[in-house]
């Protein structure tokens, strides 16, 4: 994945096989699934993502939550800051009328734990939470805190999803093959092999 809206997702069946690969890039994704004859491209959205990745967020949103950075909604105040026992930051994020939009808790070491973004009415529209820090190198060599845990729930579908990083590489840059699908050539694929949209 990469900011602002960049992700490979690559769908795993029950023995490793490859169940789906969705790319997506500027808001258009290309989506390949064995057995298909064809890519299918199209406009990236939430529904997209939830039915090839049980993940219920709009592209950008997503990369910044699995990178463990979400960004703040613009335009809104912080409230109700509250110190835990044990050393925890908790406090909200509100809009012009006072409504809560978004609520933060930061860990006793300054890493945020979890995040819930709320909508008008006060409705929970998705809750994160990251956990197992561990430090790994900063694309500038530095070291950085990185969740290898990231927990997410969706109230408006009633699903979920964890994710849990094996290993995690922070880097400057990815090549844009990364996130652009071709099928070969009709002759040198394999027979049932192919790719379509979702």
């Amino acid at each position: 994945m990469a900011r602002p809206g960049r992700l490979r997702f690559e769908v795993l069946g029950l023995f490793g096989q490859l169940a789906a690969l969705l790319v997506v890039d500027g808001g258009a994704y290309q989506l390949y699934e064995p057995g298909a004859d064809q890519l299918r491209e199209g406009r990236a959205s939430s529904a997209l993502l939830w039915q090839v990745a049980r993940v219920d967020l709009e592209p950008a949103e997503a990369v910044d939550l699995l990178l463990g950075v979400p960004r703040p909604a613009a335009g809104l105040q912080v409230s109700g800051a509250r110190l835990g026992k044990d050393g925890h930051i908790s406090f909200a994020r509100v809009d012009a009328r006072g409504q809560p939009r978004e609520r933060f808790v930061f860990d006793a070491q300054g890493r945020l734990a979890e995040m819930t973004r709320l909508a008008a009415d006060g409705r929970p529209v998705w809750k994160a939470r990251f956990a197992r820090y561990r430090t790994i190198a900063g694309p500038d060599g530095s070291p950085r805190q990185f969740a290898f845990e990231v927990a997410l729930d969706f109230p408006r579908v009633d699903g979920s999803a964890t994710l849990d990083y094996q290993q995690a590489e922070l880097v400057a840059e990815l090549p844009d093959s990364l996130f652009r699908l071709e099928l070969p050539p009709r002759g040198s694929r394999p027979a049932g092999e192919g790719a379509r949209d979702g």
